[in-house]
């Protein structure tokens, strides 16, 4: 555990800016923040601050008030800043900003917008955070996945649909292209309404903590969906519990796909340990709807249509 990972136990940080004197030929203000532990004390090493604009992106920061050509460093190390904690430069007047603070291992500790007033921000690691080895902040993000639909993992058709017994699938399965939970409906032909089915679907696989499990979903010719987050799957068991075919049907079809779920890499204990999602750059309300932490999954409030963006901080047991 680093220097800052030990000092976040008690520490919060405070970011204030102040807006000074803008400069009317080249329309720029000088603007100030300072990082303070809980104590009022600067912090002075194992922190790296980014001033980024409202999509994310690194800002470019001006050093003097009479040069746009004069840039100063952006991203920068606080013990690199002096006086110590303090972040001063120029930019246009009425330009929004974020802070990102990464610790020295490269984890992404807070991300907040901030303005053209004095703004005191809690560090996310609250009190009880990073306490014991295995706790750690994680920064989970999805690029685009698609929509949900049935068969993008497999269809597996059974001709002889009146025999009551299990069905072993071992080949042709698609692994999701991110850990997602699965569904899976039964399809039959056309041209008959008696036939009845109530069925289990095992899967065994990878999860997306990348340790090995299993899953029971109980299904019907009504879409059901599971719980647990693929990373990879080795084997379907199907096993037909109740099975009545009637009329001329000759077949039916198992689609199983995935659904809406993103997995975890690491467990979460609590909602309260997500403190921040964001959905297309803009921030959503993290919620027991969003969060499941018997499975550690979690339900993006934008459904996914393979053009949005997900993206989640929060405190992983390890687990």
């Amino acid at each position: 555990m680093n220097k800052l990972m030990k000092l976040v136990t008690a520490v919060a940080v405070t970011i204030a800016l102040t807006v000074g004197s803008a400069l009317a030929f080249y329309n720029l203000t000088n603007y100030w923040f300072q990082v303070y532990d809980i104590d009022g004390s600067p912090i002075e090493s194992g922190l790296t601050v980014e001033v980024i604009d409202s999509n994310g992106e690194t800002l470019d920061l001006y050093a003097t008030p009479t040069s746009i050509e004069t840039t100063k460093t952006n991203p920068v190390a606080v013990s690199a800043i002096d006086p110590k904690g303090l972040v001063s430069f120029f930019q246009r007047r009425g330009t929004s900003f974020g802070v990102k603070m990464t610790d020295d291992d490269g984890n992404i500790l807070k991300i907040d917008s901030i303005g053209a007033t004095v703004h005191r921000v809690i560090f996310p690691t609250q009190v009880d955070r990073y306490v014991g080895e295995t706790a750690r902040n994680i920064n989970q993000e999805w690029i685009a996945p698609i929509a949900k639909a049935t068969a993008t993992v497999r269809q597996v058709e059974i001709s002889t649909p009146t025999i009551v017994g299990s069905t072993v699938v071992a080949s042709g399965i698609t692994t999701p292209a991110v850990p997602r939970n699965l569904q899976v409906v039964a399809l039959f032909d056309a041209g008959n309404s008696t036939t009845t089915i109530a069925a289990v679907l095992k899967v065994e696989g990878v999860n997306a903590q990348g340790v090995s499990d299993t899953e029971s979903i109980s299904f019907s010719t009504t879409t059901a969906t599971g719980n647990k987050a693929w990373a990879s799957i080795s084997t379907f068991t199907i096993t037909a519990s109740t099975f009545t075919a009637g009329g001329t049907k000759t077949k039916v079809t198992y689609s199983i796909g995935t659904e809406n779920k993103f997995g975890l890499i690491s467990g979460v204990e609590t909602v309260a340990d997500v403190y921040k999602i964001s959905e297309n750059k803009t921030d959503v309300a993290v919620s027991s709807d969003r969060i499941n932490t018997t499975y550690d999954t979690y339900s993006p409030a934008e459904t996914p249509d393979g053009s949005k963006n997900y993206e989640i901080w929060y405190k992983g047991t390890g687990r």
